[in-house]
């Protein structure tokens, strides 16, 4: 006769137990590592197609500053963009890529063309005068076909669909070249933003602005020498035509020396002469009351050619004796605040620094740049004709400069066409 203890019995059920639990906890691991593997897989797949949407935005964004690089600037803020040409661009660079061993195709609806904004980090769609593109690079349905997986079909997961977005901007200018540089003039960044000290808190666009002496509102500029000695001497080499000390290569942060107070009427002279070497005139037809260009666009940069009959109005032109000309009747051509004859209006657009100080005084210190923006330069006036030294222009905005320059700087109306990544 047989006897079965109980305790026997126990220490067989637990040995049943423990291969249940151990099957069961291998199953899990398996299906675990397995699921490791496919996520793994489609993580790899995301920085794949993040990759391509950052090289097609990009891509893109810079076929729309090379456009503008070709347009003057009446002709930029005209433009309205062709989507087809730019989404061609963003579907070459995409193509030439892979992810997950496809390569990709960027739907025509995924290029989003418009305009960036650096305060709330938005892309709104425009196509008249864009100055961003935004990309989506996707392995879905019906765009490359979604993501097989390798183990995760065990939990019935066949296939998953991933995408990546980007977006690239024209952003303000933030570096110059070599010789771009020629005014030695600084604005206050205060003049362009919030602050009390703007004369114009409604917006900076074409609105007037004076230099030398800076005693009033519209001011907020100042003399620099780059980053030569801060003196009347540095600043008329600058300005010297036959040889002028050419500016360095100057980035958002870099210090730059100004010199406060007037130009000594050599170094004034210097400048005019300048002026009226690297300007072009147009007729007095083509001015506001207040002196500043009713079309800053007409005639086109850069302005070249020969001299015509002043009332048919541009007159674009590089000789410096054409500065004060005679009308068609063979009267001169004089200041317009002379009241007997009017004279051609002569403007030069040129780049100048943007700097922060505390207040609209000549600044007198090493000051780091916090940007760029383009004058139309329309008034270099100085004795015997204008008692003071006065200089006056209007600021340009939406202007993508024709020099290949990278963004980086502040809004201050001029953007460089060579763009970034801003999501």
């Amino acid at each position: 006769m047989r006897t079965s203890l109980p305790f026997i019995s126990v220490i067989k059920n637990q040995h049943g137990v423990s291969v249940v639990i151990v099957a069961i906890a291998l199953v899990t691991l398996l299906g675990l590592a397995a699921l490791a593997i496919d996520v793994g897989y489609l993580y790899s797949t995301r920085n794949e197609l993040q990759n391509i949407a950052d090289s097609a935005a990009l891509a893109a964004a810079r076929k729309l500053g090379a456009i503008y690089q070709t347009k003057t600037y009446e002709e930029q803020q005209n433009y309205k963009c062709n989507p087809a040409e730019i989404w061609e661009v963003a579907n070459e660079v995409a193509e030439k890529n892979q992810a997950a061993q496809k390569n990709i195709s960027i739907k025509f609806e995924d290029v989003v063309i418009g305009k960036w904004d650096e305060d709330t980090l938005t892309l709104t769609q425009n196509l008249n005068q864009p100055d961003a593109v935004g990309v989506t690079a996707r392995r879905e349905k019906g765009a490359n076909d979604r993501v097989n997986t390798f183990f995760a079909t065990v939990f019935k997961i066949i296939d998953v669909g991933i995408s990546a977005d980007a977006i690239a901007a024209l952003t303000g200018k933030g570096n110059s070249e070599e010789t771009e540089l020629e005014l030695p003039i600084g604005i206050d960044e205060d003049w362009f933003g919030d602050s009390p000290l703007n004369p114009y808190p409604a917006g900076f666009c074409g609105k007037r602005i004076k230099f030398s002496p800076t005693v009033d509102p519209e001011a907020c500029g100042g003399w620099t020498s780059w980053t030569f000695g801060s003196n009347d001497a540095n600043l008329r080499k600058i300005l010297d035509l036959e040889e002028p000390l050419q500016s360095p290569s100057l980035g958002v942060g870099d210090l730059t020396n100004f010199v406060g107070g007037n130009l000594s009427v050599q170094t004034f002279n210097a400048l005019l002469n300048l002026f009226k070497e690297k300007g072009y005139d147009v007729h007095i037809d083509a001015l506001n009351e207040d002196g500043s260009l009713k079309n800053p666009g007409d005639p086109p940069l850069p302005a070249q050619g020969t001299i015509d009959d002043p009332k048919k109005g541009a007159l674009p032109t590089s000789d410096p004796n054409v500065f004060n000309l005679e009308d068609s009747d063979g009267n001169p051509l004089k200041y317009p605040d002379e009241d007997e004859t009017e004279r051609n209006a002569h403007v030069w657009i040129t780049t100048i620094v943007v700097y922060k100080s505390e207040d609209c005084a000549n600044p007198n210190q090493s000051i780091a740049i916090q940007g760029y923006a383009t004058i139309l330069l329309t008034d270099v006036i100085g004795p015997p004709v204008y008692s003071d030294k006065l200089i006056q222009g209007t600021i340009l905005c939406n202007y993508v400069t024709p020099s290949n320059t990278r963004g980086g700087g502040g809004k201050y109306g001029t953007l460089g066409p060579i763009p970034g990544l801003v999501e």
